[in-house]
């Protein structure tokens, strides 16, 4: 059985994560839906006068000869970014005013839940644009009834959008997590990035507008400044996902739309910042920033089609982004129209959108993996001894013909004494222990200071960058050590290794192939040495 590696250990793990959160989320919303089957009662109210004023965009609701009592005492209504002002037989008991901060002049969309004093006879509900040229939505519908209760159905029956939202970014955490795994191992996958970002986006985007949010989220002119932040900058996350995932080369219409999307993020937060115009006055310049996302996502989606390979991946692309785009045309419309209901369809066909995407991506990028691990192999057995693990003559020639500027370069080369006699007298297998050895006395000295090549049958090469002459004396004398040597019945003494080192010195050498001759001279010399001492020639 093929053993799990890490990635897929910890992917799985995100995995497991995701569905806990769903499983708990879900029994949060059947206990929602069991505290509601015997609901407090509550009514609509029909406001007795309405008072519209178009030319200031004020709206007045009067209701008179109301008795609040207890159980009916809270008054529950929907507003999008407008003031709202609450009295009370002529005191003002609610009231949700503009701010002036950077972000934004206005106290944001909210359900309003208003406690009304017990025995009140007239309460007059006042809202007044807040931007210039505003359309004040009139189909307001106000609820009376025990507000805690109203609280908890609202929450109860937006929990299904609530919960699609966060399923959406709990995915984009786990593909941006999964990206920044695979990329350890040099796997490139930046779709899965970029998917992801995007996915965080829009969930949050999404969950900014449910019902849940604009509950548990008291600051909603912040909530509002970050929604339109998350807008802006989906665009460029799109655009760059639909780039990496078709593997498109074009150049002008990609930096067109990414620069066009860029500037759309940019500027508005910029004029923003400054109090010069809020978000909200220009939201629909922003949320273009999608429409050209989209544009570059069917431009991308067409070269592929045109390239003729893997038709199923953006066969799934086209169903995938067809159900988006119909989902996201109907949020646009309900944005404009009933704000109430806006950004609810778009969660459920992203949600379905990015199952099928994240699957093919995943697919993909889990077939480029095996891929790069294959080649990774292939490269290392290129490059690799078989028999000590060091490197080979490829990857040495490799290593000089790329070397830089051989300055502060020393090398150190060995030579391993009486290789032939170990063989001819204790057999090859004893031959081959004594090569494994010697590589590992060598790169045990050598440690973390250069790499280590063998070069041939018993000769072996070491590059070693900044390395001083002391050091280069301490890795010979260790390398020379007699009793490193304890191979089976060999006598200690009639194996050896000889080192040889030089520093590239460019009075002398024109390249560092001819420092490693002169390492090579004072190996040989160390090698003589060495031998006059020994009973074996």
């Amino acid at each position: 059985m093929k053993k799990i590696s890490l990635c897929e250990k910890i992917f799985i793990i995100l995995v497991i994560a995701l569905c806990g959160l769903t499983a708990f989320c879900a029994l949060i919303g059947a206990q929602l839906v069991r505290q509601s089957v015997t609901p407090v009662e509550t009514r609509t109210l029909e406001p007795t006068v309405c008072l519209e004023n178009f030319e200031d965009e004020i709206l007045t609701f009067k209701f008179i000869g109301e008795e609040w009592v207890q159980g009916r005492s809270t008054i529950m209504f929907y507003t999008s970014h407008q003031t709202v002002k609450v009295e009370a037989d002529g005191k003002v008991i609610y009231e949700r005013k503009p701010v002036n901060s950077i972000f934004g002049h206005s106290p944001g969309s909210a359900w309003n839940h208003v406690t009304v004093p017990a025995k009140t006879r007239e309460l007059i509900v006042t809202i007044d644009a807040v931007y210039e040229d505003a359309v004040i939505n009139t189909n307001i519908e106000f609820t009376v009834g025990a507000g805690s209760w109203m609280i908890l159905e609202r929450i109860r029956s937006g929990f299904a959008h609530s919960l699609v939202c966060l399923l959406i970014i709990m995915i984009g955490i786990c593909l941006i997590t999964y990206y920044l795994i695979t990329r350890a191992v040099r796997s490139n996958l930046r779709e899965l990035l970029y998917l992801g970002i995007f996915a965080l986006l829009l969930g949050w985007w999404g969950f900014g507008e449910t019902e849940l949010a604009q509950i548990i989220i008291t600051n909603r002119v912040l909530a509002s400044f970050t929604a339109f932040l998350a807008i802006g900058a989906m665009g460029p996350s799109s655009i760059l996902f639909a780039r990496y995932f078709f593997k498109t080369n074009d150049k002008i219409f990609f930096y067109t739309v990414m620069t066009y999307s860029i500037l759309i993020m940019v500027v508005p937060t910029v004029l923003q910042i400054l109090n010069i115009v809020d978000f909200r006055e220009i939201s629909i310049v922003i949320q273009s920033t999608i429409l050209a996302g989209l544009a570059y996502w069917l431009y991308a989606l067409t070269v592929h089609f045109r390239r003729g390979t893997e038709r199923y991946k953006g066969v799934v692309n086209m169903i995938g982004l067809g159900i988006l785009t119909v989902a996201v045309g109907i949020d646009f419309i309900a944005y404009y129209t009933d704000r109430t209901s806006a950004n609810r369809t778009g969660k459920f066909g992203f949600l379905i959108y990015i199952i099928l995407l994240g699957a093919e991506t995943l697919h993909h990028s889990v077939k480029n993996l095996e891929e790069h691990h294959q080649l990774e192999f292939y490269r290392e057995m290129a490059t690799t001894d078989a028999l000590t693990g060091c490197l080979n003559r490829n990857a040495y020639e490799h290593a000089l013909a790329e070397l830089g500027n051989p300055d502060e370069y020393a090398v150190a080369t060995f030579d391993l004494n009486n290789l032939k006699h170990c063989n001819d007298t204790y057999g090859h297998a004893t031959g081959d222990e004594y090569i494994m050895r010697a590589s590992r006395i060598m790169r045990d000295v050598i440690g973390k200071y250069g790499k280590l090549y063998r070069t041939g049958g018993d000769e072996f090469v070491a590059l070693l960058p900044r390395v001083s002459l002391r050091r280069l004396q301490t890795i010979q004398q260790k390398v020379a050590t007699d009793e490193l040597f304890d191979i089976g019945d060999v006598p200690i003494g009639e194996l050896g290794c000889a080192c040889g080192y030089a520093k590239y010195d460019s009075s002398k050498d024109k390249t560092l192939e001819d420092t490693v001759k002169r390492a090579d001279a004072n190996m040989y010399e160390t090698k003589k040495m060495m031998k006059d001492h020994k009973v074996i020639e």
